[in-house]
Order: structure tokens, then C-alpha cells, then sequence
């Protein structure tokens, strides 16, 4: 699978390199009009949030800003794997075929295609980025929970259906955050640094979650363990728009 999906990743790199424009000077299908509206915005951007842009990329690994990014993004893909832990069991319990079982898995993801059309556009349209991050990280936990306390298979279904589409809603708003304060080849390397560390998550979910359920024999233990991240992901937007908040002044 790493093999099939990196290939063309790689292969498209030096593609993407030599023919996307670097600027909106070099962005054909726009009129000149759009092009001079959009530099100026972009400028603007940049001058009124103090964006930097290190000599040498890499210096951005060291910014305490990133570091502070980098610890809240990472609660986010390992709460995700609540989902990939007690959805196959809940929809197993429905006792469909495997063609039904199939699209019943497809069920929960409509909600998140909906969830990450939603709430960018909403903030983006009401200028309000905290508690449209804080709010769905809230909600996602106490769905996670409910969806082992529940009683029923369908509503420990519709819980993590809520509980999905909280968890991802909460991305495209967040990394609005790293332009905030990195521009040009920093940028790149500071979201490529986050996006990293914060892939993260899967890897301690997947070792974390069956300790925990083997040292408990509990569905709900694991499943409190993915909802504190949620939780402490949540808290840690108020820090990291605060640390944020005078850099923009």
C-alpha cells in the first residue's frame, strides 16, 4: 500500500516543481486584474501577521510556534483511530453481508465530506477560528465516549457518524494557523514538519489502544484514553491562539 500510493507521489514531485506557478504572477488562468489583487492580499497578509521567512527553512524546526503546533495536531489522528477501533465491531454487530457491511462503513465519511465543507467555509465566512476548532474537538470526545455507553448498535453508529465528522472538521481550520506567522520556504517546511510529527498519533494509537484494552479487558478505557487527546487538543487551541495572538498584532 506505501508503495502503490508513494510511487506517484515521488514520481509527480519534479512534475509539480517545474510547471505549478510559484506566484500569482505566474498562475495563467488568472486575468491581470486578479493577479495584482491577489499579490496585494497575500502581501498584506504577510506584513499584518508578522509572517517570517527563515534564510534557511530548516531554522523553522526549531520555532517554538511549530513545536506548540506540532504537540496540539497530534491529538488529532490519534483520536481518529477510535474510529478504525470500534467501528468494524459495531457494524460486524449489525449482522449484514459484506456488501451491506461495505456501505454501511461509507456512512460515516459522507458525514465528514459534509463536516469539511461546512465549518472552514463558516469560519472562514464569520472571521472566527478558535471555537471552530475548540467546539468539534468537545462534541467529537463526548461522542466517542456515548458510542460505547450507548446501548444499540445503530446509535453507537450515529455517535461515532458525529464523532467522525468533528474529528475532521476541525483540520482545514487549523492549518490556517501556520500562515499565520511562516511564509514562503519556511512555510512549506513548517507544515511539512507538523503534518509529520503529527502522523504521529496513529502510530502511538495503535500501540496505546491494545495495551490498554488488554490491561483492562475494557471497550471504555481505550476509548477515554482517544477522547482526553481530543479533549487536550481542544484546550491546547486556546494556548496556541494565544501565543499567535500577539505575533498578529
Amino acid at each position: 500500500m506505501f508503495v502503490a500510493t508513494g510511487i506517484p507521489a515521488v514520481l509527480f514531485a519534479p512534475i509539480a516543481y517545474a510547471f505549478l506557478p510559484r506566484s500569482p504572477n505566474e498562475a495563467r488562468w488568472l486575468s491581470d486584474e486578479r493577479k495584482a489583487w491577489l499579490a496585494k492580499t497575500l502581501a498584506d497578509e504577510h506584513a499584518a501577521t508578522g509572517a517570517i521567512d527563515h534564510a534557511n527553512p530548516f531554522k523553522v524546526m526549531a520555532d517554538p510556534r511549530v513545536i506548540l503546533i506540532c504537540l496540539m495536531y497530534i491529538g488529532l489522528p490519534l483520536a481518529a483511530y477510535g474510529l478504525s477501533y470500534w467501528l468494524p465491531t459495531i457494524v460486524k454487530s449489525f449482522g449484514v453481508s459484506n456488501t451491506v457491511n461495505g456501505f454501511i462503513n461509507v456512512i460515516p465519511w459522507l458525514f465528514v465530506a459534509f463536516a469539511l465543507w461546512w465549518n472552514p467555509r463558516h469560519s472562514a465566512k464569520t472571521g472566527e477560528k478558535t471555537w471552530h476548532m475548540v467546539v468539534p474537538c468537545f462534541v467529537g470526545a463526548i461522542c466517542l465516549i456515548a458510542s460505547v455507553l450507548v446501548p444499540g448498535a445503530a446509535t453507537k453508529f450515529g455517535f461515532l457518524c458525529i464523532a467522525a465528522a468533528c474529528m475532521f472538521m476541525v483540520q482545514p481550520v487549523f492549518w490556517t494557523l501556520p500562515g499565520t506567522f511562516l511564509k514562503g520556504a519556511t512555510a512549506a517546511t513548517g507544515i511539512a514538519v507538523i503534518n509529520s510529527f503529527g502522523n504521529l498519533g496513529g502510530f502511538v494509537a495503535q500501540n496505546a489502544v491494545p495495551i490498554i484494552k488488554d490491561r483492562t479487558g475494557s471497550d471504555l478505557a481505550p476509548m477515554l484514553f482517544l477522547a482526553g487527546s481530543l479533549v487536550l487538543t481542544g484546550l491546547m487551541v486556546f494556548v496556541v491562539q494565544r501565543v499567535l495572538r500577539p505575533k498578529a498584532a
